[in-house]
């Protein structure tokens, strides 16, 4: 076969492509959710609620539920009112400013930083839903 003749050669060729397929999994990094914080919105009612994060459905939040949603660094909208059939209304909304953050701290001459993610808890209540139209 010839790529069995191909391995077995020590040709620059066969350690270069050796060498980087040993390596590449230690020198690349991929994070997905470099951008992304966390909202949760916790149900504090006594009926069912729909909540939309940015525009993200969570439908029929459970009471003394909460859901964790997922949006961008920025500004975050949210909104939540009552789960239609139950006999009751009431909405409110709410908007956020979230972003990570890289704090730095030194001890002497060493420092380091670590980045912070950013995450929001919104409690709605009945209070909440009922003062709004």
């Amino acid at each position: 076969m010839p790529w069995q003749r191909l391995a077995t050669r020590n040709t620059p060729v066969v350690r270069w492509v050796v060498m980087f397929a040993v390596l590449l999994p230690y020198t690349t990094s991929v994070s997905f959710s470099d951008d992304i914080v966390k909202v949760f919105v916790q149900n504090r009612t006594n009926h069912f609620i729909h909540a939309f994060v940015d525009n993200q459905p969570y439908l029929y939040i459970r009471p003394g539920g909460s859901v964790a949603a997922e949006a961008r660094n920025g500004i975050v909208s949210m909104r939540a009112f009552y789960s239609p059939g139950q006999g009751v209304a009431g909405s409110t909304e709410q908007s956020v400013e979230l972003e990570d953050r890289v704090l730095s701290t030194c001890n002497g001459s060493n420092c380091s930083t670590t980045e912070v993610e950013a995450s929001y808890y919104w409690t709605v209540t009945d209070d909440s839903l009922r003062n709004q139209p």
